[in-house]
Parts: C-alpha cells; structure tokens; sequence
C-alpha cells in the first residue's frame, strides 16, 4: 500500500487515502472494539454468521480487527522510508528499462530493508503485548471456550483473578516473566541475524 502511494500512479486524493489509512490508529481500542461488534452482529450488523461466537472464528476475527486498527502505524513507516529514497535512483532504473514491480522488488524494497527489520520487531512485540482489544469485546474471560486466550489475558486472569477465581500474585508474575523473556529472546535473535546482515549488506 505505501509501495502504491509513492508510486506515482495514485496521482489523485492521496492526502486522504493516507488519512483514511491512519484513522483507526487514532481511535481508543473500546471505540473500535464497541464499532466491530455493532458491524459483525448478527442480530444488526452486516454479518448473519456470529464471528466472536464460534471457536474457529473468533480468533482470526479479532485479528482482523487489531490489522485494521494499527495498520496505519507501519504505513506511515514504510510510506516515509519510500519517500527518502532518491528520485534519481528510480529515474535512473526507469531509463534502463525496468518496469515498476522490478523496481519495487530490486531496489525499494533493499534500500528499506532496515526499516522493515524494525517494523516486524515491533509488530512482534505489539502482538505479545495484545490484551486490550479482547478485553474490549470479551472481558478478561476470552470466549469461546478460551479460544482467544492469549498470553496478556491470561496474565491479567492470573494476576488480578477473575469473577470467582482469586488472583494469584506468583502466577501472574510468572506468566510476566515468561512473556518478557519471549519478547527479549525474540528481538535478540532478530539483532543478531537479521540486523548484522543488513548491515553487511549496507558496507
């Protein structure tokens, strides 16, 4: 998407594709969660199909919902880093004959590589740090049947307890722990394969 909004060939409204992008960014997790439940209702929403109701689907439901909603945030990334490339690089390309796909694939996507590196670390630990919009739609018990269990709400179950079940202070740390050496595990492997990579790529 931000590949095509430099591209030169969305000459028209691009200021107000690049706003209608980054809107959901802006909204609180309850608005947007509060919106996707009136849009996916079954009794007056657009779908007959309870999506949050059902095992198999609430899970890539929500999903869905949380790309939606921070979608805007790597695409303004990737859409400044396109922006920084220089003209003559692609005019250069453009004069030895190479068509726009293998300019995206040879020469953008290399040069911002390293942003890309970033965006997906982040992304990674944005994902591990998902609670609040199955908090929004579910409560601290995802349903159904625990099929949007993830590792923030059963931090926050543990922790804090839910409806008859007392917290359990240990616990909760523990699951803490767990996620943050996940996370620090995770980004570790990344800076020492793929960021000395690119980096080696770059001298």
């Amino acid at each position: 998407m931000a590949a095509l909004l430099t591209s030169g060939r969305v000459r028209r409204l691009t200021g107000f594709y690049r706003t209608l992008l980054f809107i959901p960014s802006t909204l609180s997790v309850v608005i947007v969660g509060f919106i996707w439940r009136l849009i996916i209702s079954p009794l007056w929403g657009i779908v007959e199909y309870p999506l949050l109701g059902e095992k198999a689907t609430a899970l890539p439901t929500i999903t869905l919902m949380s790309v939606w909603q921070y979608l805007g945030i790597p695409l303004v990334f990737l859409y400044s880093a396109l922006l920084s490339i220089p003209s003559n690089i692609i005019e250069a390309a453009r004069v030895d004959g190479a068509s726009d796909m293998r300019i995206l694939f040879r020469i953008k996507i290399p040069l911002i590589a390293p942003q890309i590196g970033i965006i997906t670390i982040l992304t990674f630990i944005w994902t591990f740090n998902g609670f609040d919009i199955i908090y929004a739609l579910n409560g601290g018990m995802p349903g159904p049947d625990y099929s949007t269990d993830v590792l923030g709400t059963l931090f926050y179950r543990t922790f804090f307890g839910w409806g008859a079940d007392q917290g359990n202070q240990n616990l909760g740390a523990a699951t803490a722990t767990i996620i943050f050496f996940i996370i620090l595990l995770g980004t570790a492997v990344y800076f020492a394969t793929v960021q000395r990579r690119l980096k080696v790529s770059q001298l």
